[in-house]
């Protein structure tokens, strides 16, 4: 998929995307539970097929998406509790480790 994903942009001549890494996908029951790696194997892979076919990945680290466990635990947004959640999603993010499959 990802192959045919990466070309057509490329045919297209685009040359950046924009797209939001879910963090339910990588840490889903917040900085209490364990890491995904499938999650983070999917995001390596995706920015590393991007960048073969010269296309610059743009990466926000939230786009309405939060781990129902935050919502039900927390209250969800409006909890001053989540930026100390949000913390150790966005180092996860952030750090240069990679998985393989």
């Amino acid at each position: 998929m990802m192959a045919i994903f990466g070309s057509g942009m490329h045919s297209l001549g685009t040359n950046a995307y924009r797209f939001s890494i879910s963090w339910a996908r990588i840490l889903p029951d917040g900085m209490l539970g364990s890491v995904k790696p499938r999650g983070i194997i999917f995001y390596n892979k995706l920015i590393d097929h991007l960048l073969s076919k010269g296309i610059e990945p743009f990466v926000t680290l939230h786009h309405n998406d939060l781990p129902q466990v935050l919502e039900q635990r927390d209250g969800g947004w409006l909890s001053p509790l989540l930026r100390e959640e949000f913390a150790p999603f966005a180092s996860i993010c952030f750090e240069r480790k990679r998985l393989t499959t």
